[in-house]
């Protein structure tokens, strides 16, 4: 059975934000992009770091540590997720293990015939958000890795 592109909710009012972007890479350059999870504080607006906390730096079990300014901007808030499903170069998804806000996402990766990568991106949250600005921030995430992505495939970023 294949991994879902968008995980389940908890409860019916769990807000569920999709965003996508077609990039003009090959996928295993966008893949290994997305998956760049300490590159997050440059592709990812609110989040100031996140550090790998397990043995492995990719893949399945990956564990990490996050911190980010709260939608409101008035405090820092930190957590930790792990990798729960991790198929390059066409999917990862990860949850929330630890934190006041506990959320989990699905990232979706499909070559076109154009030699074009389309990227799917869920998140399904387990509290109340700011639904405008956690899309903002999706968008911008997936907006900030078309540029890296691309960039790298012209070889203009090592």
């Amino acid at each position: 059975m294949s991994f879902p592109r968008m995980l389940p909710k908890t409860n019916p009012s769990d807000p569920q934000l999709f965003s996508t972007v077609t990039i003009s890479a090959p996928i295993r350059v966008v893949f290994d992009v997305i998956t760049d999870l300490e590159l997050f504080a440059e592709l990812d607006p609110p989040v100031l770091s996140c550090e790998i906390t397990s043995q492995h730096k990719r893949g399945l079990g990956v564990t990490s540590h996050w911190v980010a300014i709260s939608d409101d901007q008035s405090k820092q808030i930190e957590w930790d997720e792990e990798i729960i499903h991790y198929l390059s170069p066409h999917q990862y998804a990860f949850r929330v293990t630890q934190g006041e806000e506990v959320y989990e996402g699905v990232h979706t990766l499909t070559e076109n015939a154009d030699a074009t990568v389309t990227i799917e991106f869920w998140e399904t949250f387990h509290f109340a958000v700011d639904v405008s600005k956690r899309q903002q921030s999706i968008d911008a995430l997936l907006n900030n890795t078309k540029r890296e992505a691309e960039a790298r495939a012209r070889g203009s970023r090592p």
